[in-house]
């Protein structure tokens, strides 16, 4: 989580992880990593996502605009145009 960040070095990451003795704060510490690690997956999974459908819909428009130009016609429209 941290490695790849250009606030942190690793060497800090690491720091962060050693026990400071005290049980309670090394508990939420824990809790608290685990979870902004769960949050930037899901995080990194919606821009993905997000970026599937910006693609998906540049593309239908590229489809489109070469229809309203003329330029496809019958099958070649169906072979370009699969389902997902």
């Amino acid at each position: 989580m941290f490695g790849k960040s250009r606030c942190c070095s690793r060497s800090t990451y690491f720091k962060a992880m050693h026990p400071t003795g005290n049980q309670a704060f090394d508990a939420f510490k824990h809790d608290t990593l685990t979870r902004l690690a769960n949050e930037q997956e899901e995080f990194l999974a919606f821009l993905e996502r997000l970026r599937h459908a910006k693609d998906r819909a540049e593309f239908d428009d590229f489809l489109k605009a070469l229809q309203r130009n003329g330029f496809l016609h019958g099958r070649l429209t169906a072979s370009l145009c699969w389902a997902f």
